[in-house]
């Protein structure tokens, strides 16, 4: 399926909310939203991300956003909203940063962005993404972990600019079929050909027995829907969700 393109986008900046996608979520339900609105904020107080992790930023040294999208699976809205953030990061620095699956930029083994997408009951899908921008190492929780934009070049554009990217990028995406957006995430895939590990809960399609256990495998690509390709001792897995880490690192660990 083909989404149409020429996506009206207006725009609703706050200096601090609780998060983005939450506020967008009351917009849409107050109807002072639709598809096309992008939220986006300064600072963020509760911000989350996959798992319900904190989502930890400064003021003004992210871009913060949530973009509202209207009868697309949430699956295909986070694998667009990651190539567009990674296109708008090397339009931004001149480099391009990979996507490790399923939603987060990396620059090697650090992370650059979040992406959270969730599907409202009226239809409306909430695109969260959070992207760390301009920040020094010494300001950062953990350097080895986390990364920011201004890492990896000079950087071109502050969050405003930066946004204005990422909806162009996004933009020229929502044309794109499932098999183009599957091949230009084949391009940017972290971790292909790895040795990884999958911790639970983990969902890999026709195996409700491995929700539980903890997979090791080899990273083999996506396909057109945007699974992981997990060669196993078992066969070919196709993943649908689970905490993916190069094999042996465990929390708090990096690779020289």
């Amino acid at each position: 399926m083909r989404y149409n393109s020429g996506m009206r986008w207006y725009k609703a900046f706050f200096e601090v909310v609780d998060s983005t996608n939450l506020q967008a979520r009351r917009m849409v339900e107050s109807g002072r939203g639709g598809a096309g609105l992008v939220v986006w904020a300064a600072h963020q107080t509760a911000g989350k991300g996959r798992r319900r992790a904190d989502w930890w930023d400064l003021s003004g040294k992210s871009l913060l956003a949530t973009l509202v999208f209207k009868g697309m699976p949430p699956l295909r809205a986070t694998r667009l909203l990651c190539l567009a953030a990674s296109a708008a990061a090397a339009r931004a620095v001149g480099v391009r940063p990979l996507v490790k699956w399923p939603n987060d930029l990396v620059w090697g083994d650090r992370k650059l962005a979040g992406v959270l997408a969730e599907t409202m009951p009226s239809g409306e899908v909430l695109a969260g993404i959070g992207i760390n921008m301009d920040y020094r190492e010494e300001e950062l929780p953990d350097p080895r972990r986390i990364a920011s934009l201004s890492m990896m070049g000079p950087l071109k554009v502050g969050p405003a600019g930066f946004l204005d990217l990422l909806l162009e990028e996004t933009e020229r995406r929502l044309q794109a079929s499932n098999a183009e957006l599957a091949a230009e995430y084949e391009t940017c895939l972290a971790l292909r050909g790895e040795a990884v590990r999958l911790d639970p809960p983990v969902c890999v399609e026709g195996r409700d027995d491995l929700s539980g256990s903890s997979l090791e495998g080899v990273v083999r690509g996506v396909d057109e829907r945007g699974l992981l390709l997990l060669e196993t001792p078992a066969g070919l897995l196709r993943v649908v969700g689970g905490g993916l880490s190069p094999k042996g690192l465990g929390k708090g660990q990096v690779r020289a």
